[in-house]
């Protein structure tokens, strides 16, 4: 349900998730971990491959709406980069935590790559990353 605009947190499964970051990065299994909310699905994995300076083949369907499923700001969604090797350890913390996964896709190249939809290089994302609101105010 929705609460003054916001999404409701369920705790429990926030703290669930949490327990799987946590142990993932504590057994070396993850190597990077970014929380979800902000501008969703497709703004978080861009801000992944600026920071990491690699890019991201994104292999997942995308279901119904679009710009629902890249751009919608749910809750308890976090984004993990880890050897393809340690899935499997990283997928037995989750069902033991009871906590509902999905591949994105595989890391590599220059580019964010989203099925049909999106083809970036990753040097143009980082421009219109740090030059955005310049330009925006640059217009007002």
């Amino acid at each position: 349900g929705m609460v003054a605009g916001r999404p409701q947190i369920d705790l429990e499964l926030e703290k669930r998730l949490q327990e799987v970051c946590r142990q993932g990065i504590e057994q070396g299994i993850v190597r990077s971990a970014h929380d979800c909310s902000d501008g969703g699905l497709a703004v978080t994995v861009a801000e992944c491959c600026i920071v990491g300076r690699i890019g991201l083949k994104m292999s997942i369907p995308v279901m119904g709406r679009w710009d629902a499923a890249l751009f919608g700001e749910e809750q308890s969604r976090v984004v993990v980069s880890l050897p393809s090797s340690l899935m499997e350890r990283l997928a037995e913390i989750c069902i033991l935590e009871s906590v509902q996964w999905i591949e994105l896709g595989t890391t590599g190249g220059d580019s964010l790559v989203i099925g049909d939809l999106v083809d970036l290089p990753i040097e143009d994302l980082e421009d219109v990353w740090t030059n955005a609101i310049e330009r925006a105010m640059a217009q007002s």
